[in-house]
């Protein structure tokens, strides 16, 4: 029986804008991607999700890539959500416990951690470049 192969997430040029604004993270996600995981990037247009707006930083992001689901971390632009606390639910990021998620203010570019554990938020980032210099890309590799 034949069986199509699998296409591969980085053939064409979708991620080119990732490539370019984000080397590390693309390098890091073309190295570990495998079978069972998942990115995207669509169009997003600004005004798309009303109370929902992100900083400069986060929509510069999601332009490059708006889903995500790799082992422990999920960024998903159209999965967003605003918590009771104001804060908005960008995606998880399992650094101590499963579910734990990563969150926004609306406006703002600083990047925060919900810890389910610990049932915590905390600041983990001032910003989205760092947070995927500094975090996500040594997450994605395996480092500590």
């Amino acid at each position: 029986m034949y069986e199509p192969a699998m296409e591969k997430p980085f053939v064409n040029n979708e991620f080119q804008q990732l490539c370019t604004r984000y080397p590390a993270l693309y390098a890091a996600i073309r190295q570990f991607f495998i079978s069972g995981n998942k990115i995207r990037r669509d169009e997003i247009e600004p005004d798309q999700y009303g109370i929902l707006r992100l900083g400069m930083g986060w929509m510069q992001l999601f332009s490059a890539v708006s889903y995500l689901k790799m082992r422990g971390v999920e960024l998903s632009f159209a999965g967003m959500v605003l918590r009771n606390d104001g804060y908005i639910k960008t995606g998880e990021l399992w650094m101590d416990h499963e579910g734990d998620e990563l969150l926004a203010m609306p406006g703002q570019d600083e990047v925060y951690y919900y810890s389910t554990l610990h049932q915590t938020v905390s600041l983990l980032s001032p910003g989205v470049d760092e947070f995927v210099q500094r975090v996500l890309v040594p997450f994605i590799c395996g480092e500590d």
